[in-house]
């Protein structure tokens, strides 16, 4: 036995290994063996084995088994059996900051962000300054929708590796969701400065001086991104778009196209945008079939069938108007300009329909800021096809 933990410690895993195979032929239950076989072969990367010597380690002998343990068991996505070693690993070291981390990560793997939330912050207790814990954490929040915590977290990281580009990326995009678009930016511009390479700083850059309608910047940003190689499709698309809003419409719409052209199914929001500049320029025939293109690529196109209700009723297609307003208000059944635009329409096109949207509307927009005029008119109208027909009228 001396002699395999001698040529263990030496990294003569050969010698070693026979040395244990001799003691298990005298004493099959000898936990030193099988503990130090089990190192054997998880350094070679032979898990069951190393699986099957460790399980017969396991004890208050060698408890760093449970801690190997709970390392394999996750490797082969046995996420329960991974949490019940690193628990009994706890049970001998319950400040051990790795095994705490190892089981967050455990959790997470598994869906049990309460869990894995519960099991960092135990890692932080015992090793502060632990940046893995904290992206962890910080990634945690993020993809909750808490994007105060997420932020915090990046913070905290970021005091301790100041030079981490990845974290300010993680710190931008938690502001950029989380409407701060001014911290966004700040953030992404750090992180710039510390890989000035990589495209994806500038390109979220962009994205947030978009949102803050420095149109200016957005497009300069836009266009270091494409000359470090970001992708060129999202870059024509947020270009074209920086121009649509700063209705530059003769630059947006080429950019637009050839976003279209490189990102395909995915396109939906650059159709959506092309049409807007069609019917903004006067071409209600090109508009409709560029909202069409993009009906078919959102997922909720609740806009894109409220412009093309509009270009219908502008057109005195007031059926074909309603039908798009109630694809619309499916999509959205609160929105207000979708509710009001379907009762026009219907009192339009199906009066007798008129009276029950005109109502929901009303239901909704009651107390809703800035809706009074609206509101006046709605009653208004609902009032004057009582009268002209109630019978017919009433739902």
């Amino acid at each position: 036995m001396l002699e395999g933990e001698a040529a263990f410690w030496a990294g003569d895993y050969v010698t070693a290994e026979l040395a244990f195979f001799e003691a298990l032929m005298a004493h099959p239950d000898d936990g030193t063996a099988h503990y130090y076989l089990g190192r054997i072969y998880q350094s070679r990367g032979s898990r069951s084995n190393a699986v099957e010597h460790y399980e017969a380690a396991a004890g208050p002998a060698y408890p760093e088994t449970y801690f190997f343990l709970g390392l394999l068991y996750y490797d082969e996505q046995r996420f329960d059996e991974a949490e019940a070693r690193y628990r009994r690993y706890l049970e001998f070291y319950p400040d051990d900051a790795a095994a705490w981390f190892n089981l967050g990560v455990t959790y997470a793997a598994a869906g049990r962000s309460g869990d894995a939330e519960e099991a960092y912050l135990k890692a932080l207790t015992g090793a502060p300054r632990s940046v893995a814990a904290l992206h962890n954490l910080a990634v945690l929040y993020h993809r909750r929708g808490d994007f105060g915590r997420a932020t915090f977290f990046w913070r905290r990281l970021l005091e301790v590796a100041p030079g981490d580009a990845d974290a300010y990326f993680g710190l931008g995009l938690s502001h950029y969701y989380d409407g701060d678009y001014a911290a966004a930016a700040s953030a992404f511009n750090e992180g710039g400065l510390l890989a000035p390479l990589d495209g994806r700083f500038f390109y979220q850059s962009a994205r947030a001086y978009l949102e803050l309608r420095k149109y200016d910047l957005a497009v300069g940003f836009f266009k270091r991104a494409y000359e470090l190689g970001y992708d060129e499709g999202d870059v024509a698309e947020g270009m074209g778009l920086a121009y649509e809003e700063w209705r530059r419409y003769e630059k947006a719409a080429p950019l637009l196209r050839k976003a279209a052209e490189l990102k395909g199914s995915e396109a939906g929001r650059v159709y959506a945008a092309l049409g807007r500049i069609e019917r903004a320029t006067g071409r209600p025939g090109a508009a409709l079939a560029d909202f069409f293109e993009a009906a078919e690529r959102l997922e909720n196109a609740a806009e894109v069938h409220n412009q093309i209700g509009e270009l219908y009723l502008e057109a005195d297609l007031a059926s074909w108007a309603a039908e798009a307003f109630g694809q619309a208000v499916a999509a959205e059944p609160s929105n207000l300009d979708f509710n009001y635009n379907l009762a026009v329409a219907r009192e339009l096109s199906e009066p007798k329909r008129a009276p029950e949207q005109w109502r929901r509307y009303i239901d909704l927009a009651e107390g809703a800021p800035g809706e009074r005029r609206r509101l006046a008119q709605a009653r208004a109208r609902l009032e004057r096809l009582l009268e002209e027909g109630p019978e017919d009228a009433a739902p």
